[in-house]
């Protein structure tokens, strides 16, 4: 079935008039640290232009690049001060930080590999220095150094930088270094695939680049990549689309030096987390991980929150209320889709976020599970029985939804729910000094849940017990809380006295009556 009501359906039918057998879409990175939900936009346009491009019947190529012959930048705070002799060193090179068998790119892929197919994201993983090792790069890194000026003259005139003098579009692995830097250029045989450098050491060397012997640099590496690998469609954040940026270089090299037209993008701002000025990044560790975010959101979720706006719009991740306000979001947009009420976009977004055809939610908010998870303790037999008591039915008909939503509640009040909507009904009742009118409001209250009062019906009484005997009603919500919880707030009080046992309550009301 066809749709045109979403930027992907537009992006594919753009792709679709190139008229090919096959669609090449790639996107990646380096791997130099842990992987967070910034990476989560980039997988996600692409992985929507896919579907959109398999609703037209297209056969599509999703490539993820992994770019693992790029150096490490910078020592990180995340590693180990042994790690500053791999500074400068291609990633392929360096050993995983916890000493496992595994590269340093492998290390980081791992755990993001598993997020990948959990949002239902499974592209082909090529590795850049299988690319450059394997000789598949060879003719492009000929042809760069073939039109060496021709390069430099665009690099210059695009990105209005100038270059050092002797460069080369060529940057060769220093091997009395093992790094990818600062090794000079003195000359090139490309009969023979190979550049002399002179090294570090001041020694001269060869770097034979049929054998991944270095690499292309970034500016000319991409618009290489797309050539070999017939690009079809590449998304990219902002930084990259700036005037004179990466695109506008890699469009004008890809053009006239390798005679290929440049893949189809869509240009997206990035995440940001909440309270945070900068993008997240790994080196100043203001992220949440993959993996994290996964643990407290179903994947159709994820997917939602990256689809639900605007490309061009940056978005902001509040794992706190924020969080519990997404998931209540994406829960009425399903129930909205379900009833054949939500518009066109609305049916698109929810359409791309998908991994199955499964009803996702458990037809209870997130909020209200958060409430009923820590008035149990989080037994799942309590859960159930009040969640039948809540009306809440149909989220009792699959206990295994049930209990993956339980899971990512417990784990999302572990890891980030703010202290003040976290409690713990106390077994035992707390010593709590009370005045006289306040023993009498409890009187009241306790009558009213003996009458059988519950929800909002029973937090108005709450209320009206309080201001008959001239309490303001924050000190009569106060006491409440106090007396079950120990503490000064709480969910709202009717709602969740009523999830209690009546006899509890009405037990716990009476004993600071007394």
């Amino acid at each position: 079935m066809k749709h045109i009501n979403y930027w992907a359906d537009e992006v594919a039918e753009k792709l679709i008039a190139r008229n090919k057998e096959k669609y090449t879409l790639c996107t990646g990175i380096t791997p130099s640290g842990p992987y967070h939900i910034g990476y989560l936009r980039e997988m996600i346009i692409t992985d929507a232009v896919k579907r959109a491009l398999e609703e037209r019947g297209a056969k599509v190529r999703f490539i993820y690049f992994v770019d693992d012959l790029d150096n490490l930048r910078k020592l990180y705070p995340f590693l180990p001060e042994s790690f500053e002799k791999y500074v400068h060193c291609p990633i392929s090179k360096i050993p995983a930080p916890d000493g496992s068998s595994v590269s340093y790119g492998d290390y980081f892929l791992k755990p993001f590999k598993v997020a990948l197919k959990d949002l239902g994201i499974e592209p082909e993983f090529v590795y850049a220095h299988d690319f450059y090792e394997s000789g598949q790069m060879t003719e492009q890194v000929s042809t760069a150094l073939e039109n060496r000026d021709t390069i430099a003259e665009i690099l210059t005139r695009v990105s209005k930088r100038e270059l050092p003098e002797g460069w080369h579009p060529f940057e060769p692995l220093d091997e009395t270094t093992g790094r990818i830097r600062g090794a000079q250029i003195t000359s090139t045989e490309i009969i023979h695939h190979r550049v002399e450098y002179e090294a570090q050491d001041g020694s001269r060397k060869w770097a034979d680049y049929s054998k991944g012997q270095g690499k292309l640099p970034w500016r000319v590496d991409w618009p290489a990549r797309w050539a070999k690998l017939g690009v079809d469609f590449e998304p990219f954040g902002k930084d990259h689309a700036v005037a004179g940026g990466s695109y506008d270089v890699g469009r004008e090299i890809v053009k006239k030096i390798y005679k290929c037209d440049a893949p189809e993008y869509v240009v997206y701002e990035h995440i940001y987390l909440k309270g945070e000025a900068k993008k997240m990044s790994a080196s100043l560790g203001n992220l949440v991980s993959l993996d994290q975010f996964l643990s407290i959101v179903p994947p159709e979720v994820a997917r939602y929150f990256a689809l639900r706006s605007r490309n061009d719009r940056h978005l902001v991740f509040d794992p706190s209320l924020g969080l519990m306000q997404l998931t209540d979001e994406f829960a009425r947009l399903e129930e909205d889709v379900v009833k054949g009420e939500a518009d066109l976009t609305k049916q698109a977004i929810h359409r791309y976020s998908q991994i199955s055809n499964r009803r996702v939610m458990v037809k209870v908010p997130f909020s209200h599970l958060v409430t009923v998870y820590q008035a149990t303790q989080g037994d799942f037999e309590e859960i159930k029985r009040l969640l039948m008591h809540t009306g809440h039915i149909a989220a009792v008909e699959s206990e295994k939804d049930l209990k993956a939503q339980i899971e990512k509640v417990a784990n999302w009040l572990k890891l980030y729910a703010p202290e003040d909507l976290k409690f713990e009904v106390q077994k035992i009742a707390p010593q709590v000094e009370l005045s006289a009118q306040q023993k009498k409001m409890l009187q009241t209250i306790s009558s009213a849940v003996e009458e059988g009062q519950k929800d909002i019906d029973l937090h108005n009484s709450i209320y009206e017990a309080g201001k008959a005997e001239g309490l303001l009603p924050r000190d009569t919500f106060k006491t409440i809380y106090r007396i079950f919880l120990n503490k000064e707030s709480g969910p709202k009080a009717g709602f969740f006295l009523t999830l209690l046992e009546k006899d509890f309550v009405i037990e716990r009301l009476r004993n600071y009556i007394k």
